[in-house]
């Protein structure tokens, strides 16, 4: 009976002592959580957890995205994530970027030829001239092309167009051989030194239009042997644009004479200057 009674002491001592080590934390029944690096927490003290990172305000991300902003041209990279909006690096491998091609320029298209020898039509010495010839390729045709649409072939100069009727097989040279089928624009300033009305004369075979400030003042167009049209014309005092369009057919006799002259007056050979 004692022997009983003894045991039955240090049973419920061993289950007191359990008690007592559950209800303090230090049983193997609750592991201890662990303590937070550097946290200093003394044993057997509950840890408390750190509350979620709170994602920052709209205007600290503006912020920082404004002080980023310096770094972009120095930073290729980050372009690509401001520009993303996410703010955030990526963390992944980037792919290698194939080089580029340099755009190439187109090269400037070739400046028509200058004729290297003289004409009837004119020649390569612009020292003296007071035309500019621009020489075109044309085909079969009754009347004049519009010449502003055709690419010239050569260029050729004059100090007054003086071409009296006469044969024409030798072409231009350093330009094109082609003695028929061709056109010439030829430009200059018409200078006007007092106001006055104007007589402007084209002899021409085949045709021939004059127009001074774009405006149509003699139409001698048309596939004809020499002939002769006269435009009157206002001008006033100044500096005006002179054109002169001319064609010739098939292979034959050519002619272009240009005159200008008070109203009334003698024609004379123009120079550019009445």
């Amino acid at each position: 009976m004692k022997t009983n009674i003894v045991l039955l002491a240090s049973v419920t001592a061993s289950f007191a002592l359990a008690a007592c080590q559950f209800q303090a934390g230090t049983g193997p029944q609750t592991p201890a959580t662990p303590a937070a690096p550097g946290a200093g927490t003394t044993p057997g003290q509950a840890s408390i957890p750190a509350p979620p990172a709170k994602a920052p305000p709209e205007r600290v991300a503006n912020m920082r995205k404004i002080g980023l902003a310096g770094v972009v041209s120095k930073t290729p990279k980050m372009k690509d994530v401001l520009a993303g909006g996410g703010g955030t690096t990526p963390t992944g491998p980037t792919a290698p970027t194939s080089p580029t091609t340099p755009p190439t320029t187109p090269p400037a298209p070739a400046e028509p030829a200058i004729v290297t020898a003289a004409t009837p039509f004119g020649g390569g010495d612009a020292k003296e001239a007071n035309f500019l010839g621009s020489i075109y390729e044309i085909t079969s045709t009754d009347k004049l092309h519009d010449l502003g649409t055709l690419k010239p072939i050569g260029t050729l100069f004059a100090k007054e167009l003086n071409v009296p009727s006469a044969p024409f097989t030798e072409g231009f040279a350093g330009v094109t051989k082609k003695a028929e089928w061709f056109a010439i624009r030829y430009e200059a300033p018409l200078t006007v030194t007092t106001a006055g009305d104007y007589d402007l004369t084209i002899n021409s075979d085949d045709g021939a239009v004059v127009y001074v400030n774009d405006q149509k003042i003699v139409d001698n167009d048309g596939v004809h042997t020499a002939t002769e049209k006269t435009g009157p014309v206002h001008l006033d005092p100044g500096t005006h644009s002179l054109r002169i369009d001319y064609f010739q057919a098939a292979a034959g006799p050519v002619a272009l004479q240009f005159y200008c002259n008070k109203m009334g007056a003698a024609k004379v050979l123009c120079t550019g200057k009445l």
